[in-house]
């Protein structure tokens, strides 16, 4: 079983799908929980038990989403007992909240798939246009509603639960993934072992590490939507499959949604992948020659022929005509359309690129002797024609220096000095230049030795590369080493994403300050994947000269703005909406981390995400220790000063009590439990750091043989893992957390509110 296919399985198996939860079908409870939990000991009567197969001590609680256990559909008279159930006691629950989450950010109202009847009873309360009144209605105020019986108000209270609580699992997921950085690491931690994240049946590895590893294949960038073989495959969407899981991981509280069919669409592209690469080029090539023109013979032979896609060379306009019995101008026509379509897109084709590879390594060589070569080495299944191949790579776009030439009546197939890398050259410069915006040839040369090892590198250096790309349309240089891909569609590069996003806040802007913005960014990308690892911010002069350039930006002295108006809303996420809503509504423009925490956990931002934000947002400009303001945007520096001396008053929170050595020889250290429950992570006390750093020790309660998870100390010092244990205890604020490690069996025994070795004694 593949990688991919064992974590699709995973995800069908605890991942809801919201647009397909219908009342009366599974997992949609037969209850709300917030009704389930007050009327939980209630004994069902005997004949539900009887009918419905429960256990003969089943009470109302059952009626949850377990209900789905023993039965497959809900009998009349089964859900006329609900009804009345909730009928007969509509005064005693009036006062209760429906719901007992708030409403998340990133999920609409109109992506729960309701009954007609359902969305006309909130439409008529008005309730659909208020996802913040929804959230707080009680039953008391729904069904006061007109139009709102009984049958919607527990369909409506059902189905909305379900919603939010696989919209918040996948969120807990999300925010297990942010933890890959030492910044986040204190906000993160905990997601990974989080009831929300374990109800959700989060992995170890979690949707970012399989998406993150899908993006190291190298056909990531070669698969779209415009590609007939993978149109089907792909979810709704535009873009290549590299671009669509970028935009999920660069922003996964914007993208969410779109994870999940990600996820479930790559083991059927990767199938698709493995199928073609296990053809011959003669069958790559038909099979994609079928999807434009059909099956029908003798059409389809003809134009196989005329490409030369049969192996021979290719043949004439007149032969081809003979073929079908039409004149060469109609076949020129045909060709003309068809050739325009092939071309209009990168299509992944490995074994062409193979085929190429294979001769440009080998040239010289005579055409016979290529022709067989390719057989050799399993690519064709007969001899392939060199002029065939190099015309099919001009339509296919691959670069290549191969050429055929005559030398005493024979043919030989040839390739230029920089042959290998030519082919490759390009693509891993348009490569660079999206990844950043702009990029270097000095980039550009170590990737191509990269590509190439283990085995020697072509001899290509910066000057080949520079001489190379002038030479190419769409690459235009910023100065002697710096270019940028201008042939791409408005909103493609992601440098200028990147600075439309700031100056949707603040314009203008100096050009330090967006380069600061785009330092951030950058910082979280190389984080988060390591394919972004060499992520380069370009110098400020090199940043100058683009914005020159760019036609969508004004330049004046060292100030930028945008030639358009832009609007934030349109190109933020959610999260990123809400920090700028928040900041704007603060009179100073600046606030702490603990205001801001609270601003926006009330919009519906949890901790997790928010850390990732603040440390890395391009919108955000980081004043000092705690302190925020919105980038580019002017404030008074009284009152950033004002708002240093109230968290300079504040009292600092110390977490280590005392450390130590027992008499057999463990080492203990004792922490106080902050107010923050969602972060256990405890600092190692530095005298003892070096004993504990980077190790790993299974975690028992003391005096009782149970493992309640692993502890891990990383190499700065920073300790987790502690969450199941603090569940499993009833841990709570301001109690004490020891822990004593003993290496010899690399476990660690835990226990709450112990003194130290003195108080002990």
């Amino acid at each position: 079983m593949s990688y991919y296919t064992h974590m699709q399985e995973n995800i069908n198996a605890k991942y809801v799908d919201i647009l397909s939860l219908r009342y009366g079908e599974a997992p949609v409870p037969l209850l709300p929980t917030s009704l389930r939990s007050i009327w939980q000991d209630e004994p069902l009567p005997h004949w539900l038990i009887d009918e419905c197969k429960m256990p003969s001590n089943a009470t109302i609680d059952a009626l949850g989403p377990q209900f789905w256990d023993w039965q497959e559909h809900i009998s009349p008279r089964l859900q006329h007992f609900v009804d009345f159930l909730v009928k007969s006691r509509l005064k005693d629950i009036a006062a209760i909240p429906v719901f007992k989450r708030p409403w998340p950010v990133g999920l609409e109202i109109n992506d729960i798939p309701f009954t007609t009847r359902a969305i006309n009873a909130l439409n008529s309360s008005g309730l659909i246009a208020d996802k913040d009144a929804l959230a707080k209605v009680t039953f008391g105020q729904l069904v006061a509603f007109p139009r709102i019986g009984i049958r919607s108000l527990i369909e409506i209270a059902t189905i909305i639960e379900v919603a939010l609580d696989a919209h918040w699992r996948v969120t807990a997921e999300i925010a297990r993934s942010f933890a890959t950085s030492s910044d986040v690491t204190t906000y993160a931690t905990t997601a990974i072992e989080s009831d929300e994240f374990r109800r959700g049946g989060g992995s170890a590895e979690g949707w970012k590490g399989t998406l993150s590893a899908a993006m190291h294949n190298p056909w990531i960038d070669q698969i779209g939507e415009r590609d007939p073989r993978f149109s089907k495959l792909l979810p709704p969407g535009f873009g290549t499959l590299e671009e669509r899981i970028d935009r999920a991981i660069s922003d996964p509280a914007a993208h969410s949604t779109e994870i999940p069919a990600l996820l479930e669409s790559l083991p059927r592209i990767e199938a698709a992948i493995e199928r073609m690469a296990g053809q011959s080029l003669e069958d790559n090539l038909l099979e994609l020659l079928t999807l434009y023109i059909g099956k029908e013979e003798p059409r389809l032979s003809a134009f196989a022929a005329r490409l030369g896609w049969l192996g021979d060379d290719p043949k004439t306009l007149q032969e081809c005509g003979n073929m079908l019995g039409v004149t060469r101008e109609r076949i020129r026509q045909i060709e003309y359309k068809l050739i325009k379509r092939l071309s209009a897109t990168s299509l992944y084709l490995p074994n062409l690129d193979a085929a190429l590879a294979t001769l440009e390594a080998a040239s010289p060589i005579y055409v016979q002797r290529a022709s067989a070569l390719l057989v050799e080495h399993g690519i064709c299944k007969r001899p392939f024609s060199p002029i065939s191949l190099i015309d099919t790579a001009k339509i296919f776009g691959r670069k290549t220096s191969l050429a055929v030439t005559e030398h005493k009546g024979e043919r030989i197939v040839v390739c230029g000095e920089q042959g290998r890398a030519f082919g490759v050259l390009s693509r891993i410069a348009r490569k660079l230049a999206g990844q950043s915006g702009v990029a270097s040839v000095y980039q550009v040369a170590d990737m191509i030795r990269e590509s190439f090892a283990p085995q020697d590198s072509p001899d290509v250096d910066e000057d080949d590369i520079r001489r190379i790309l002038c030479d190419q349309p769409g690459y235009d240089f910023l100065d002697a080493d710096w270019f940028w891909y201008s042939a791409v569609p408005e909103g493609r590069n992601r440098l200028e994403n990147i600075i439309k996003k700031i100056l949707s806040v603040a314009s203008p802007q100096s050009v330090a300050s967006i380069r600061e913005g785009v330092r951030r960014q950058f910082r979280w990308r190389a984080a988060s994947n390591r394919r972004y690892r060499s992520l380069t911010v370009p110098p400020q002069a090199v940043l100058i000269k683009f914005l020159e350039k760019h036609p969508d930006f004004h330049l004046d002295g060292e100030f930028v703005s945008s030639v358009k108006p832009l609007d934030y809303r349109k190109l933020l996420g959610e999260g990123e909406q809400v920090l700028v809503d928040v900041l704007r509504n603060i009179s100073s423009g600046v606030l702490d981390r603990q205001t801001l925490i609270k601003e926006c956990l009330a919009r519906g931002i949890n901790e997790n995400t928010l850390s990732v934000y603040t440390t890395y947002s391009s919108i955000l400009e980081h004043l000092g220790i705690d302190l925020w303001q919105l980038r580019g945007v002017k404030v008074d520096p009284s009152s950033v000063e004002a708002v240093r001396q109230q968290n300079a008053l504040r009292p600092r929170e110390t977490r280590v009590q005392d450390f130590g050595w027992t008499p057999d020889g463990k080492l203990w250290v004792t922490w106080t439990l902050p107010r923050n429950t969602s972060s256990h992570v405890f600092g190692v006390p530095a005298p003892i750091k070096r004993f504990l750093a980077g190790q790993s020790f299974e975690a028992q309660p003391k005096d009782v043989d149970r493992q309640v998870g692993r502890i891990a100390i990383t190499d700065a010092g920073m300790s987790h893992g502690y969450a199941p244990f603090l569940r499993y205890c009833g841990a709570d604020e301001g109690d004490s957390l020891r822990a004593e490690f003993d290496f010899a069996s690399t476990k660690v025994s835990l226990s709450l509110n112990v003194g130290s070795e003195e108080e002990m004694e």
